[in-house]
């Protein structure tokens, strides 16, 4: 505890520092010591910038050279500071250095965790001396390529790097040949984005890579094949309409989280239709299908028996229909249903065990919440107080249809979050007494008369947000006879 607040009063420590403060957190420290780490973004990095961003934990370095005269003078400006480790040192390839090869030692003798390397076009042949970051081998755990041609890239540079986990393109191209890759034992994620000419993995020497097991693969347009293995556990597949290999899909016994983003209705279809007959059917614990243009929640989603979190959002489903959510997963915890336009539930769609689920249903076009579809719903979630539907962003008319809700039922109202009517009110802020007027046996009705609920507000000079009021009766003849009279 006195280390963490003396780090937030004196300011910023290095990463260098990371391993001795985990280390020793419960030993004492001077303030000779301390003066040590602090402050090391106040030493010159110029040419390159340095910022610690409040989020760390332990501040960290992050040292951006993007607007370097030449490799030289990131060395020098390496050479001339003290910190041994930076969190992530960013480089844009000098103008006057385009397709020259990073020399050897650029960090001079310093480390980076995170090191991406950023080309100016995408006809930069980038090319980097095998011992470019020789100090980083046992600290680097993520590395990006961007906007680069990595045709003539040798990989050898990433020898004896034994904790780097992942290795990222953007806008890159020609970098699927993979010379001189070497073994990397921690490897576990390979990311590609926004590549045009992508197609397959069939060069990748998946044998060196044992700890490998998540792509992602996104803005791809030729991309049609993946690693011919088995050991896939995530797998995102985003905007590339080539991609059919399903079967392919289907054989990764140990698949856990499957991403499907902005193909098209047909296309998940044939997915999921592949999919379920598969192994996959019981292993898949996460299921993202954003941006497909679904008009109906796909029947066969009900066929995984260990889903846990399930993503519909952003689709075109207008209704849910009974049985669309029916899971056979025993503790779903996640379903997200926003930005679709629903604006119905018919009275079975809800099956299952929702007790610890969050249901999401923001921004859609709900104007009502019927009892036949969620009351069964909402005690079960009552019932852990655990699971929730979140309603924000929807035209709630809060006619004597919620009356089941805030008069009858009252002690369910804390399992619907960030509700709001079209008038103003906060679901929070209604109870009995605002619907102590609703005929009970019309409470279900679509259709509410002026006779049943009056929508005027009493007159109040607390501007805070509050629940429209029902006037009594008698009230409201003594102020209108009020009125009269003056």
């Amino acid at each position: 505890m006195i280390c963490v607040i003396l780090l937030q009063v004196f300011g910023v420590v290095s990463v260098a520092e990371e391993v001795i403060l985990k280390s020793s957190s419960l030993l004492p420290i001077n303030a000779k010591d301390l003066n040590s780490v602090v402050n090391i973004c106040q030493e010159d990095f110029y040419p390159c910038t340095c910022e610690t961003y409040s989020w760390d934990l332990i501040p960290s370095l992050y040292v951006h050279c993007n607007e370097v005269p030449s490799f030289e003078s990131v060395q020098a400006a390496f050479r001339r500071t003290t910190a041994s480790q930076v969190k992530e040192f960013v480089l844009t390839i000098p103008s006057f250095e385009e397709n020259k090869t990073i020399p050897a030692n650029l960090l001079s003798g310093k480390a980076a965790q995170e090191i991406t390397l950023i080309c100016p076009n995408t006809e930069t042949q980038l090319t980097v001396d095998p011992k470019a970051f020789n100090f980083s081998e046992d600290y680097t755990n993520f590395i990006k390529f961007s906007t680069c041609d990595l045709n003539q890239l040798d990989y050898t540079f990433l020898t004896n790097f034994n904790v780097l986990k992942e290795i990222s393109y953007f806008n890159s191209n020609n970098f699927s040949q993979w010379y001189g890759l070497p073994s990397l034992p921690s490897l576990m994620k390979i990311s590609v984005d926004s590549s045009s000419d992508f197609k397959d993995f069939k060069n990748l020497a998946v044998s060196k890579l044992p700890a490998l097991s998540e792509y992602s693969i996104r803005l791809c347009p030729h991309f049609e094949l993946l690693p011919n293995t088995t050991a896939t556990k995530k797998l995102r597949i985003e905007s590339c309409p080539l991609f059919k290999e399903w079967d392919i899909v289907g054989r990764q016994s140990r698949l856990t989280s499957l991403s499907l983003i902005s193909l098209n209705n047909q296309t998940i279809e044939n997915a999921l239709d592949s999919i379920v007959s598969s192994s996959v059917v019981n292993t898949l614990a996460e299921l993202i299908l954003t941006y497909n243009g679904l008009t109906q929640v796909p029947s066969q989603i009900q066929l995984f028996s260990q889903l846990q979190n399930v993503t519909l959002s952003d689709n075109n489903i207008s209704t849910a229909g009974n049985r669309s959510l029916a899971f056979s997963t025993p503790k779903l915890q996640r379903l997200y249903l926003n930005r679709n336009g629903l604006s119905h539930f018919e009275s079975e769609a809800f099956q299952g065990d929702f007790s610890v689920c969050q249901v999401l249903l923001g921004s859609n076009n709900l104007t009502k919440l019927e009892s036949s579809v969620f009351k069964s719903v909402l005690e079960q979630m009552d019932a852990t107080d655990i699971g929730s539907f979140t309603v924000d962003k929807n035209p709630f008319e809060c006619d004597c249809d919620l009356a089941w809700i805030f008069r009858d039922n009252l002690h369910l109202r804390d399992q619907i979050k960030d509700g709001k009517c079209t008038n103003g009110s906060y679901f929070a802020e209604l109870g009995p007494k605002n619907f102590a007027y609703c005929n009970e046996e019309t409470n279900t009705s679509t259709t509410v008369t002026s006779s049943t609920i009056q929508s005027t507000t009493i007159p109040s000079t607390d501007t805070a947000s509050r629940p429209f009021q029902l006037l009594d009766p008698v009230l409201f003849l003594i102020i209108l006879f009020i009125s009269i009279s003056v």
